[in-house]
């Protein structure tokens, strides 16, 4: 929607990022950036001083094996959206690929903190950390009040601390 609003052909968003995310690399690194492309043309523009630590670029994706490869060679981690778990292997060869080291590469995955009690929080955290996941995010369910998700959400986080480390 975004994209039709902006008069801008949505089938180029992938080409559109990668050129995005190299100027962002070098906007936060150099003083001043003059640059020709394919999207963006802009000359001797800097954002007022240089970043003491690189900042890093996760990419939210799901995994289509293009945007997968995209993420393997351009971003610093992947927040994974929808089934994602089976896919962690062919990202991590998309990685190697790119030579990159899959260890060291974090993931966020999503765990809602659903009725089936802390036994099965832990069990998917479990699984999550043994196929590389790194970071996880904790969602309530919606059926919950506001007052209830954050009892959950907090009895989550605690079971998987403790179980996770």
């Amino acid at each position: 929607m975004e994209y039709r609003a902006l008069g801008q052909d949505m089938r180029g968003r992938g080409a559109r990022l990668e050129e995005q995310v190299a100027l962002l690399r070098r906007l936060w690194s150099e003083p001043y950036v003059t640059s020709k492309g394919r999207y963006h043309d802009f000359e001797a523009i800097g954002l007022g001083r240089v970043v003491a630590a690189p900042i890093p670029i996760w990419f939210g994706t799901g995994t289509d094996e293009p945007v997968l490869r995209r993420v393997a060679r351009l971003a610093d981690g992947w927040m994974t959206i929808g089934d994602f778990l089976p896919h962690i292997p062919r990202f991590q060869q998309y990685l190697r690929e790119a030579g990159r080291d899959p260890a060291g590469f974090p993931i966020r995955g999503s765990l809602v903190a659903e009725d089936g009690g802390k036994a099965s929080w832990i069990e998917t955290g479990r699984l999550y950390q043994a196929a590389g996941v790194t970071h996880i995010t904790i969602g309530a369910p919606p059926s919950l009040t506001p007052v209830q998700a954050l009892e959950r959400l907090a009895e989550a986080r605690q079971a998987l601390a403790q179980s996770l480390g």
